[in-house]
């Protein structure tokens, strides 16, 4: 980035209008791994170069940015596969256009579609102009929409002024996300498991009514883990994402024998009530499995070799020691 940066600062030196260097701006970002610059993008980009002090401040500032549009633009592909797909959208938009529909029911539809429900930025702004209720109500449904919005890093003042401080990322704190991966054939399932980890943690639960959706989101976890996106199945806790130590508190599954934090699946069975509580890998009941000290499986010991191996490579030795003596007469 350093060269085309130095290219960049070049041709804004050299242009004779603001429209130019918008143009320049926008135009060195066209690549295959981000989008397009918005116009706004880059006057808000023109503005921070004008404040650095300094070349090597405003060569910084252009390579961070370059980062995080980067960034935001893996992002994007890690969630394009668990965006809501068009008929479950349809539905959803055709029970908002429900005038009797309150934010619950709203939810609660949103819910019904379980792993399904999570929503693109856009598609939160599409379902909200169809809501039909009363201003100081709206944001309710705000809370209900946004707090299900995968893309977080796609929530604007401008199209979700109502919530986004509650769920937005801005673009330094999207990039932290990927901060440690190393990009390669598993990163969009890697980045996808640390997006979702996200979800329903932080959000203001009175009015979003999304408590299940940690739960829906550990579903997608433990699928992506059994398609190795991270590690081994039994280690790792598809509710949090962090491994499963030996001599910590573990809950184990009665069925699939997979793990989990002791504390994240008694927040589990907290938000859905020990009778409805599923494994995220084999959704059976959580009351059939047991809580206990951790003791991860180890590695299988290799089993012994049979008289015919052992024949084998005696003989494989004794011909090598041959051929070794050979070459030494």
């Amino acid at each position: 980035m350093t060269e085309r940066a130095a290219d960049v600062l070049a041709a804004l030196a050299e242009s004779t209008s603001r429209e130019e260097q918008l143009s320049i701006i926008q135009t060195s970002w066209r690549t295959e791994e981000a989008a397009t610059m918005s116009k706004t993008d880059a006057e808000e980009l023109l503005c921070r170069l004008a404040a650095a002090d300094s070349r090597d401040s405003q060569l910084q500032v252009l390579s961070l940015v370059d980062t995080e549009r980067r960034t935001i633009a893996a992002l994007d592909v890690a969630v394009a596969p668990i965006i809501m797909q068009s008929p479950a959208l349809r539905l959803v938009m055709k029970a908002a256009k429900n005038a009797s529909v309150s934010p619950n029911g709203l939810a609660l539809c949103l819910d019904s579609l379980e792993e399904g429900c999570f929503l693109s930025a856009a598609q939160a702004a599409e379902i909200m102009k169809v809501v039909q209720a009363p201003i100081h109500k709206q944001f309710e449904y705000w809370h209900v929409v946004c707090s299900r919005v995968i893309d977080k890093w796609r929530l604007t003042e401008s199209d979700h002024t109502q919530v986004c401080c509650y769920y937005g990322w801005d673009s330094s704190y999207a990039t932290q996300i990927a901060r440690d991966l190393v990009f390669d054939s598993t990163s969009a399932l890697k980045l996808q498991n640390k997006i979702l980890v996200y979800m329903g943690r932080a959000d203001h639960t009175e009015y979003a009514r999304s408590r299940k959706v940690p739960n829906f989101a550990a579903r997608i976890i433990a699928s992506n883990i059994k398609a190795g996106s991270s590690g081994t199945r039994r280690d790792i806790c598809a509710v949090c994402l962090e491994n499963c130590e030996n001599g910590s508190p573990l809950y184990i599954c009665a069925v699939c024998t997979n793990r989990l934090h002791a504390r994240c699946c008694r927040s589990w069975v907290l938000i859905k009530g020990e009778d409805d509580a599923l494994c995220p890998y084999c959704r059976s009941p959580v009351r059939d499995g047991t809580f206990s000290i951790g003791e991860l499986p180890e590695a299988p010991a290799a089993a012994p070799a049979t008289d015919e191996e052992l024949h084998e490579t005696s003989a494989k030795s004794r011909k090598a020691s041959r051929v070794i003596k050979q070459r030494t007469e």
